[in-house]
C-alpha cells in the first residue's frame, strides 16, 4: 500500500515547537539593512538576480534553514497566492502580498526549517520573490541537497487547475483562487522520492494546436526553452539535470474539432504534424539533457482515442522509438492511464483532488517498479 508522506527536507531535523503567540505581520520597510539574508535552495524554473527570485512556470518553491525566532520574506508579485511551511506548523496562506514584507515572530530559539510554496499558475504575469531575511543575531542554516530530480511538461491537468473546486462551473477569477499546482500530481509524485522537481506546464497549450486552436503557432515546445515565458527570457540552469522527464501532451492538440481556416486539412494531417513535431520535442530535451530518461503519457481525455483513430498508437510510438535510436536515447517509454472511475469535477471538468491523488498513486506505482530510472 502507497503511503502519501511529505518526506522532503521538513523532516530532517523534526519539528520545532514554537513559542505562542506566532505573529504575521505585513507591510513595506521590515526587511532593514542590518538584517541578513538567507541562502535559499530554488525549486522549478526562475530567474535568480540581485532583487531576487523572478518567475512564471508554475510549481516554484523556495527552502531554507535556520535557527532564530523570527523570519521576514520579502515579495514583489500582486499575482499569485503563496503557502509557507514553516516545520511541523500549519501552513499559512499569502494570498497576492504585492510589494510588501512579512515577517514570522513568535518562534521556538531553535533549528526551523521553511518552505515557501507558489500555489498558482500565472504564465503570462511576472512575479517576484526577494528572500528570506534574518535578525543579526540569528543563525543561518543549510538545505540537504537532494540526489533526485524529475521534470514534468504538460499542460493544464499538471497545474492543479480550479482543483479546490467542487464545481465545473468557474470564472477566470476562481480558477486562480481554486487552482493550487501543489497539490497536483506532479508535485506528489516528486515529494513521495523526495526529490527536486519543475512543473513546466501550461493550461490549454499542445504540442502543435493548443485547445480549440487558440493562440494559433504558440504552442508549448515554442515557449518551453524560455525562463519567462511572457518575456522570452533564457538563463541557463547547470544545477538542473533530472534523472526523468515525464511528459504529458496531447489532450488540447485532439480535444475539439478543427475549426475552418486552421492550419491542418484534417485529422490526419494534424496528427502527422503532432507526430514530427513531438519527435523534435524529445530530440531537444535529450541534447539539453542526455542523461534523462524520458516518458511519455499517451493522450488521454474521454474523446481523445476516438478522434486519434485506432491506428494512432502503434504509429506515433514507432515514430518516437526511430527517433530515440537515432539520437542514442537510452530510455524511453509509453504509459498509458486508465483511470475509469475519474472525477473531473473541478474547474472546467479538469481533475478533482482525488482524481489528482489517483494519477499521482499510479505514477509511483510505476516509478517503485522501475527504481533504475533514478541511477
Amino acid at each position: 500500500m502507497l503511503r502519501w508522506v511529505f518526506i522532503g527536507f521538513l523532516a530532517v531535523t523534526g519539528a520545532v515547537a514554537r513559542a505562542e503567540p506566532l505573529r504575521i505581520d505585513s507591510a513595506q520597510g521590515l526587511v532593514s539593512p542590518d538584517m541578513q539574508p538567507l541562502a535559499v535552495h530554488v525549486g522549478g524554473r526562475v530567474v535568480a538576480g540581485a532583487d531576487g527570485f523572478t518567475h512564471q512556470w508554475p510549481g516554484v518553491y523556495f527552502e531554507a534553514a535556520f535557527t532564530g525566532t523570527s523570519l521576514t520574506l520579502q515579495f514583489d508579485d500582486s499575482a499569485n497566492e503563496y503557502r509557507l511551511l514553516i516545520d511541523g506548523l500549519a501552513p499559512i496562506a499569502l494570498p497576492q502580498p504585492g510589494q510588501t514584507d512579512v515577517q514570522i515572530s513568535g518562534l521556538a530559539d531553535g533549528l526551523h526549517q521553511v518552505r515557501l510554496e507558489k500555489v498558482t499558475e500565472s504564465v503570462s504575469e511576472t512575479g517576484r520573490f526577494a528572500g528570506f531575511y534574518l535578525a543579526a543575531t540569528a543563525t543561518p542554516g543549510t538545505v540537504p541537497a537532494r540526489a533526485r530530480q524529475i521534470e514534468f511538461i504538460g499542460d493544464s491537468d499538471m497545474t492543479g487547475y480550479g482543483i479546490h473546486s467542487d464545481s465545473p462551473l468557474c470564472t477566470a477569477d476562481q480558477v486562480r483562487l481554486l487552482s493550487d499546482t501543489q497539490i497536483g500530481y506532479p508535485a506528489l509524485v516528486a515529494k513521495y522520492f523526495d526529490a527536486d522537481y519543475q512543473i513546466n506546464a501550461i493550461s490549454g497549450r499542445g504540442i502543435v494546436r493548443n485547445y480549440d486552436g487558440f493562440d494559433p503557432g504558440i504552442a508549448l515546445p515554442l515557449v518551453y526553452g524560455f525562463s519567462l515565458p511572457a518575456t522570452g527570457a533564457v538563463t541557463a540552469d547547470p544545477g538542473w539535470q533530472p534523472q526523468i522527464i515525464y511528459l504529458a501532451l496531447g489532450g488540447n492538440d485532439f480535444a475539439t474539432p478543427l475549426h475552418d481556416g486552421e492550419h491542418w486539412a484534417d485529422t490526419d494531417a494534424l496528427i502527422a504534424d503532432f507526430t514530427k513535431t513531438y519527435s523534435r520535442f524529445i530530440t531537444l530535451l535529450h541534447r539539453d539533457q542526455p542523461q534523462a530518461s524520458i516518458l511519455i503519457a499517451m493522450p488521454y481525455g474521454p474523446v481523445i482515442p476516438q478522434a486519434l483513430g485506432a491506428d494512432f498508437t502503434t504509429s506515433f510510438q514507432t515514430a518516437l522509438l526511430n527517433t530515440a535510436g537515432q539520437i542514442g536515447l537510452n530510455h524511453i517509454d509509453f504509459l498509458t492511464l486508465t483511470d475509469t472511475d475519474a472525477q473531473f469535477t473541478a474547474c472546467h471538468n479538469h481533475p478533482s483532488v482525488r482524481d489528482q491523488q489517483h494519477r499521482a498513486a499510479w505514477l509511483t506505482a510505476y516509478l517503485d517498479a522501475h527504481p533504475g530510472l533514478w541511477n
